[in-house]
């Protein structure tokens, strides 16, 4: 009776380290997500400023090219009109 006690115990403490372990390993995935959040929280803004500074960037870009299109077409209009003249 007592062996069976003994190695019902020794059961169950092997079944209680192995929940103290797996709860150690969640606690640290639990960590390492919180990490990556707060990460993520830190950079989103800065992406989202950086992608906002892009946009505006091609816009100009843009803006620029649609004048000197603008300027060359006429250009190329008045020069044509020239020639022919």
């Amino acid at each position: 009776m007592e062996q069976e006690y003994n190695s019902k115990l020794e059961e169950l403490r092997a079944q209680y380290q192995s929940e103290i372990d797996r709860k150690r390993e969640l606690d640290e995935q639990l960590k390492q997500v919180k990490q990556e959040l707060e990460q993520i929280e830190t950079d989103f803004p800065k992406q989202v400023k950086e992608l906002k500074d892009s946009i505006t960037s091609a816009k100009k870009k843009t803006t620029e090219y649609e004048d000197k299109t603008k300027i060359l077409s006429e250009e190329l209009r008045r020069l044509k009109g020239t020639k022919g003249a």
